[in-house]
């Protein structure tokens, strides 16, 4: 995003490891599981980077116990060879990756798109803010998806999918990541009301939610016993909370000129051929 002040803590991480539990049911009409787990989120120092100024001595925010919770159906269907309907949402407070695992994002992530579009979001497990002393904020994450397989016969199968995930920063969490983008307007690293406007931070048109919503499918043929070659397509929609017509004052990204780039919805299809042999 270009603005050094906002920053990963990556000496912290757990004290304790993570709690993990499931329940799982498989029957002839298909199955059902539902998991849980819970996580400690710890920072390690309440200052910058360690320095000889900056050290455990220093204190830290309190740790908070995060957590998450999925649930997931399978109904089997005669509709073709091993059909059968998936369902399957998650939740968790503290937690994002128990959402957010599949994505392979980092902590922080844009999209660029035509007409100078761009879309900036942040997947965090929780927020704070060691200038001022504010705690943990701990983000909350929720998502499902729905899925269908068809096996036109034992070699091959076609899936459709669908699903959405929602990054949901409090009131407190979202100031915090707003305040880091006050530079003046047009300024790299400043979010205003458009181009030439005033900047948003402290006012409601600056949010950091995220969105994701998507829909997919892959066929693949399986033409010997571990050995799969197969097709998938999928499209999906991501959209960051800010007010309509907020902008970004992005810096020079590699090939991406420096410039006032509009946060709005990104449309992203994406496409993938792969060959898999198992051992």
């Amino acid at each position: 995003m270009g603005v050094a002040t906002l920053a990963t803590e990556t000496r912290g991480g757990n004290t304790w490891p993570e709690i993990v539990g499931q329940i799982r049911l498989d029957q002839a009409w298909g199955g059902f599981h539902v998991s849980g787990m819970i996580v400690n989120n710890h920072v390690a120092y309440n200052c910058g980077a360690a320095s000889a100024t900056c050290t455990e001595l220093s204190g830290a925010p309190s740790d908070k116990i995060g957590g998450g919770v999925s649930a997931g159906f399978k109904f089997n269907t005669p509709t073709g060879v091993n059909d059968a309907l998936y369902i399957q949402g998650s939740y968790s407070v503290g937690a994002t990756t128990n959402t957010f695992a599949n994505i392979g994002q980092g902590a922080a992530f844009g999209l660029y798109g035509s007409g100078n579009s761009f879309n900036g979001g942040y997947v965090w497990d929780s927020v704070y803010n060691s200038a001022t002393g504010v705690g943990q904020q701990l983000t909350t994450t929720y998502g499902g998806s729905l899925a269908f397989e068809h096996g036109w016969n034992n070699e091959w199968r076609t899936s459709v999918f669908g699903g959405a995930q929602k990054v949901d920063y409090n009131a407190t969490a979202n100031a915090i990541l707003c305040s880091k983008f006050t530079g003046a307007a047009g300024s790299p690293g400043s979010l205003t009301a458009g181009v030439g406007g005033a900047n948003i931070s402290g006012t409601g048109a600056c949010n950091f939610d995220y969105r994701i919503y998507g829909i997919g499918s892959r066929t693949y043929w399986t033409p010997v016993r571990d050995l799969t070659i197969g097709v998938e397509v999928m499209w999906t929609n991501h959209s960051v909370g800010h007010a309509s017509g907020v902008v970004y004052n992005q810096a020079a990204n590699g090939f991406k000129p420096a410039g006032a780039y509009v946060i709005k919805d990104q449309d992203v299809i994406s496409g993938m051929f792969s060959v898999r042999r198992f051992f």
